[in-house]
């Protein structure tokens, strides 16, 4: 038997539990201010921003995320971060470059990655150069050295 989180799907909270999310996720409407106000639009996906109960969805949502054996993940509020260490900065580098998995099941969750709010940042003690982050080629990903 697999060990793990269960599968989304295999999650039964209570009922009042499901009726309390339900009320609060269903029938939303947001407006536009441009001049003046547009009409309500409904709110087919995703949760208000600021919300009290945001971040705690997030971290349910977020629950099975898959993780490797050479990386780390750390979560709060709804900003994730993947960390890995390793004697050889190129090695260190080239684990979070392998991010597969993570990549598919964001799409398989239909969780988009903000790459302008992303950046892959080295730090080290060791003097001299940095190996450079290698990136794919349609990210925007920016990369630092610290």
């Amino acid at each position: 038997m697999a060990s793990g989180p269960p599968a989304k799907n295999q999650t039964n909270p209570p009922p009042s539990v499901l009726y309390l999310l339900k009320s609060y996720l269903q029938n939303r409407y947001f407006v536009t201010t441009y001049n003046e106000t547009s009409p309500p639009f409904p709110m087919l996906s995703g949760i208000p921003q600021g919300s009290i109960l945001g971040p705690l969805l997030y971290t349910i949502y977020t629950a099975d995320i898959p993780q490797s054996n050479t990386t780390i993940l750390s979560t709060f509020a709804d900003d994730t971060a993947v960390f890995t260490t390793h004697p050889d900065p190129t090695l260190a580098s080239a684990n979070l470059q392998d991010l597969r998995t993570t990549e598919n099941w964001t799409r398989k969750w239909r969780l988009k990655i903000n790459e302008t709010k992303s950046s892959h940042i080295t730090f080290t003690l060791r003097r001299g150069h940095c190996p450079p982050s290698v990136h794919s080629p349609d990210s925007r990903t920016p990369s630092r050295d610290g």
